[in-house]
């Protein structure tokens, strides 16, 4: 019962985006360039996606998939 009502919660925290939680499996990270690829996989662009609102170029927060935990075992 208590574990239903928490994934319930959290099902209402991820609909609601004011509150900056991630879906399961993704983090918010900073990203400062977009790789564009073409239908065959090759590297078709390099897409610059900082904020330039001040004099400071920003890196976005954006969710992506969540990386591996490092450790002594480092993951390849």
């Amino acid at each position: 019962m208590i574990l239903q009502s928490l994934a319930r919660y959290y099902r209402r925290l991820i609909d609601n985006d004011t509150n900056g939680v991630a879906p399961y499996g993704f983090s918010p990270e900073k990203i400062s360039y977009a790789i564009l690829l073409s239908p065959d996989g090759k590297c078709a662009q390099v897409q610059d996606v900082r904020d330039s609102a001040g004099k400071k170029l920003i890196p976005r927060m954006l969710e992506v998939p969540q990386p591996p935990k490092r450790g002594s075992n480092i993951a390849p």
